[in-house]
């Protein structure tokens, strides 16, 4: 009995596991009204909001090569690991100024995962997607630069159907694989006190 109970609890485990493995994002941006309603607050400003604190944000750590995943820096694993304790820090204080007996509490962690990241994809299926738009977008680019300089040298003429076609084909290929927005939350739906 004590070996089903610990193999049913495992395959829990491993089932939540599989759900927080890398999903990747949702954006409280909205959830800070500004004068400029479809400008989102980043982290700096939700934590200086929601947190009162104040958070340093480097544009040269942030702009720097993130690619490298084996070998990134002290200094990024540092920014992304305080970015990443800033986030739960946030959504945690949302959930608990939110919290009430009437309405599921949206911030709640198990909402969270249940409602907002079960359909997300992963990190790795992002980032296949971002290399497979990259070579269209390269490509695209190639093929534009060459219609570009066929008109300027008055071979206009000499572009083929062929290759009108294969960029009617790649213009479809980057809109089918640009990055999905992030879920996000309304700040008037959820009366947020600030």
């Amino acid at each position: 009995s004590s070996s089903s109970s610990s193999s049913s609890s495992s395959s829990s485990s491993l089932e939540e596991e599989k759900i927080y493995k890398l999903k990747s994002r949702f954006d409280l941006g909205c959830t800070i009204t500004d004068s400029n309603k479809s400008k989102r607050a980043g982290l700096a400003k939700l934590a200086s909001s929601i947190l009162h604190v104040t958070l340093p944000k480097s544009k040269k750590v942030a702009m720097s090569n993130w690619h490298e995943h084996p070998s990134l820096s002290q200094t990024q694993i540092a920014y992304a690991a305080r970015d990443a304790w800033v986030s739960a820090a946030i959504a945690d204080t949302l959930h608990e100024c939110c919290c009430n007996d009437e309405d599921v509490n949206v911030f709640d962690a198990q909402v969270l995962i249940n409602d907002l990241f079960k359909n997300e994809a992963t990190l790795e299926e992002m980032d296949e997607r971002a290399k497979k738009r990259k070579v269209a977008v390269l490509e695209f680019k190639e093929l534009k630069e060459r219609q570009k300089e066929m008109e300027e040298s008055g071979n206009k003429e000499n572009w083929s159907k062929e290759e009108e076609e294969r960029m009617k084909e790649l213009w479809s290929i980057m809109r089918e694989l640009r990055p999905p927005p992030p879920p996000s939350f309304d700040n008037e739906g959820l009366g947020l006190p600030f």
